[in-house]
């Protein structure tokens, strides 16, 4: 549900081109996410990648996750163990549960839903996980670890770490 709340921010760069009407909501990051994407698709090769056609679908993935995993951490202090995932903590479990949601047969095509544009799932997950500084902690990841070295760069959309692009109101 965060994600598609999100899209209220986040619009396709053609949509602001074509109408000129659309606030630019996002920061002087948003072409971090477009070089995530890019960087995701050398790192783990699949069999599209258009970094500019996705771009709505994959701010709003790591803008969402983002606010996800910061609700979990400070909500979920029940200490649940679930079948068969009894060696992993709760974080292992978040990160888990995040990318088993994209589990599919299919997961290296290009994966279109409702005429919007996404990144194949597998792709997804990679460029996700990559930018959850979370991952990385709770798999105990180190700089050579293939995910960690998958970073463009740390990608600051919203909230207090990211540079405004203009002011609203």
């Amino acid at each position: 549900m965060t994600h598609e709340i999100l899209h209220t921010l986040v619009f396709d760069y053609r949509d602001f081109e074509s109408h000129n009407s659309l606030a630019e909501f996002w920061t002087k990051d948003a072409k971090c996410v477009e070089e995530q994407t890019r960087k995701t698709c050398e790192t783990f090769p699949t069999v599209t990648c258009d970094t500019k056609e996705t771009f709505e679908e994959d701010a709003a993935d790591l803008a969402a996750y983002r606010i996800v995993w910061n609700l979990y951490k400070k909500a979920y202090i029940r200490k649940t163990v679930v079948e068969k995932y009894e060696d992993l903590d709760k974080k292992q479990l978040f990160f888990y549960g995040a990318a088993v949601v994209f589990c599919s047969p299919n997961g290296m095509e290009k994966y279109s839903y409702h005429d919007t544009n996404h990144s194949n799932v597998y792709q997804r997950v990679n460029s996700l996980m990559s930018q959850m500084d979370g991952f990385s902690e709770a798999f105990k990841c180190k700089p050579s670890d293939r995910m960690v070295r998958n970073r463009a760069r740390t990608c600051e959309l919203y909230g207090s770490k990211a540079e405004r692009k203009r002011k609203l109101g």
